[in-house]
């Protein structure tokens, strides 16, 4: 039976020993791929931090690899747009063999949070990872519950273009403590929405401003607007009603029409 202290130090000492390792956490949303990450990042490097060692976007994630010292652990959280089967090699997928080649050079572990492990990449599915983790949906009486990992290791296959993935047991996790999920999840929001307002600055509406138009659609009220909108865009609930009401004002053609 493995553990998480034990995955750890196993990944640790592959690190010290001239290997790289490369962990693929798989599974619906929700089932807290993200919460056994931390917590075996943490296992792997005593020097891991929130801030410091988790990265939301392909765009900086050669960055991050490469800002870290030798031995560190790197969680790559929500990937499934990088690792996702590659079409003419794209950008992100270039970019993520860039990092996996830091890895290897510099003895780091990666570990990549996605939903589906068989749309991966097949080059970093069948050649680079190490570790495949996957948090099932399991349901009892009814209810969903989260907290376990089946944790599997790769073997070489001399007979398939395949490897053979050796189940090494079941890990029973816990939720993260509430200091540490609140840091992550407030993190992670601000990663989130800063992609968004940059993804939206080509437009006619300032970031603010197309974020409470998205919102409106969806049904949020203005209060939960002021609670979403990232720190630097912070207003009231009364500046959030009166921007949405001058943007409703607008004749057809509007984003709310």
């Amino acid at each position: 039976m493995v553990s998480l202290t034990t995955l750890g130090l196993m990944i640790n000492n592959d690190l010290r020993n001239d290997w790289d390792s490369v962990v693929s956490v798989t599974g619906m949303e929700g089932v807290a791929k993200s919460t056994f990450a931390i917590q075996l990042c943490a296992k792997i490097d005593k020097y891991f931090r929130l801030k410091n060692n988790i990265t939301y976007r392909y765009d900086n994630l050669v960055d991050k690899v490469y800002g870290l010292p030798k031995y560190a652990a790197i969680m790559a959280d929500e990937m499934g747009l990088i690792a996702f089967s590659r079409e003419a090699m794209t950008k992100a997928n270039r970019d993520l063999v860039k990092a996996l080649m830091v890895c290897r050079d510099q003895n780091k572990a990666l570990v990549l949070c996605i939903p589906n492990f068989w749309f991966l990449d097949s080059y970093v599915r069948n050649h680079r990872t190490t570790y495949w983790i996957h948090l099932p949906q399991i349901e009892i009486k009814g209810n969903r519950i989260r907290g376990f990992a089946e944790v599997r290791r790769k073997k070489e296959n001399r007979w398939g273009n395949e490897p053979y993935w050796q189940k090494l047991g079941v890990i029973r996790f816990d939720r993260l403590p509430e200091e540490i999920e609140k840091i992550y999840k407030e993190q992670k929001r601000e990663a989130i929405l800063k992609e968004i307002a940059e993804s939206m600055i080509e437009n006619d509406l300032n970031p603010r401003d197309k974020m409470i138009v998205e919102w409106a659609k969806d049904g949020k009220t203005d209060s939960m607007i002021a609670e979403m909108l990232p720190t630097s865009f912070k207003c009231t609930r009364e500046n959030i009603g009166q921007r949405r009401r001058a943007l409703m004002d607008r004749k057809e053609g509007s984003p709310l029409s």
